[in-house]
């Protein structure tokens, strides 16, 4: 289980917090979002780097920049970047929300995050297809380094 699915409410609030003050923006004006990249190499200050999550309902394509349907039923994401947006600053239009669920079950709400959806389906195709973050699958064997 991830780190931060014990207390993820605390967490964000304090990332929250700390990016409003750097930006002197108040809380209302920050969007949650995540962006999903092959490789981090840098981080900004109103970016996290998670990791140990899995998607379901979908598949991200890192060379297309988009989601893309599948047959799996989850799919682990290697670590990425959590990031607080201004949204004046943020065209949501082009967002698309996705739930943060704490297990497989979905019966607890984490929060939710906002995610670029350049996909040619509409968002409405992925509402049915029930996408969503999941930070502890039970059913996923994590494996272990020797």
């Amino acid at each position: 289980m991830a780190w931060w699915s014990y207390f993820p409410r605390s967490i964000l609030t304090a990332t929250r917090q700390s990016v409003a003050q750097e930006f002197s923006v108040s809380l209302d004006e920050l969007v949650l979002s995540i962006e999903l990249v092959k490789d981090i190499t840098s981080v900004e200050k109103n970016t996290f780097v998670l990791k140990g999550l899995c998607i379901e309902g979908a598949e991200w394509d890192y060379s297309g920049n988009k989601l893309i349907m599948t047959d799996n039923l989850f799919c682990q994401l290697p670590p990425f970047l959590l990031k607080w947006n201004i949204r004046k600053d943020t065209d949501l239009g082009k967002m698309f929300p996705i739930p943060v669920y704490l297990n497989n079950m979905r019966k607890n709400l984490l929060f939710s995050v906002y995610i670029k959806n350049d996909s040619v389906l509409s968002d409405s195709d992925w509402y049915q297809r029930g996408i969503s973050l999941i930070s502890w699958n039970k059913t996923y064997e994590y494996s272990k380094s020797k």
